[in-house]
């Protein structure tokens, strides 16, 4: 019961699961830094297709459209604020599958503790608007090197576009669960590993690896290696083959060491394997 208990409450943690009506929601969050050091939200918002109500257009095609309002809070006051309407795919006929929708945003905020609050309003719905409260801290260590959060990807590829879903020359399409089911065999993520001056050039060891929840134990087949010098921005980009991995608790690490094989910086993230 404990584990199930604690896996609740990362998952919760992780990702927000909104609900109302029919209109269903998943909502995931990020924190990095710009090159010249200040700090970023980007939000990661999944918005199931077939839960939105999709009214006439004068196209003679049919649409969905909800609205989206982001607040953030810090003391009780709002230092950013965000209103915009997402729209889906136009299509023929109401009963033909619809694309799920997906939004990224980025939103600049100083260090310190925030209160994210997000609603959703099917704008063809006569239901309440979804509304979803959650805490977070803005702080980054003041260590030489520090890890962004880590992103969870469906996919990714190169891009020379330069539009919010490309970062560092890659277009990156967000997975915003932390539950891996059986059919997916590929875990993929991205993270950014940031340096000051005073390790700028010198040569470190970048570890990431797979370990179960529970134990604090590396798992040999899913510990991976290679040698970075640092920069001011370094970019780690990977997929990782799961087809192997067991059912259970996990949680993905990554390290930053020196050469005495010290540990510099470490960053983690939880999720679900169902194998």
């Amino acid at each position: 019961m404990k584990k199930i208990t604690l896996f609740i409450l990362f998952l919760l943690l992780a990702v927000s699961f909104l609900q109302a009506g029919p209109l269903k929601a998943y909502m995931s969050y990020a924190i990095f830094k710009t090159p010249d050091g200040a700090p970023y939200v980007e939000t990661y918002l999944t918005i199931k297709g077939s839960s939105v109500k999709c009214t006439l257009q004068e196209n003679g095609l049919y649409r969905g459209v909800v609205d989206v309002q982001i607040i953030f809070r810090k003391n009780d006051s709002i230092v950013n604020f965000d209103k915009y309407e997402l729209s889906g795919t136009d299509v023929a006929d109401t009963n033909m599958q619809k694309k799920n929708f997906l939004d990224i945003q980025r939103y600049a905020l100083p260090p310190g503790n925030y209160e994210l609050e997000l609603s959703l309003k099917d704008r063809a719905s006569e239901t309440d608007p979804l509304i979803s409260i959650v805490a977070f801290t803005i702080d980054f260590p003041e260590r030489p090197m520090a890890f962004s959060d880590i992103v969870f990807l469906q996919s990714f590829q190169k891009s020379t576009d330069t539009t919010v879903i490309d970062k560092n020359g890659y277009q990156l399409i967000p997975y915003v669960f932390n539950y891996y089911p059986e059919w997916v065999s590929n875990l993929s993520f991205y993270a950014e590993l940031y340096s000051d001056d005073s390790v700028k050039g010198q040569d470190y060891l970048l570890n990431y690896y797979i370990r179960p929840y529970e134990v604090n134990k590396k798992i040999d087949r899913f510990f991976y290696r290679k040698k970075i010098t640092a920069d001011k921005v370094n970019v780690l980009l990977k997929s990782i083959d799961i087809s192997q991995l067991a059912s259970g608790n996990y949680l993905l690490v990554l390290e930053s060491r020196d050469r005495q094989n010290k540990p510099i910086a470490t960053k983690e993230v939880f999720f679900q394997r169902d194998n």
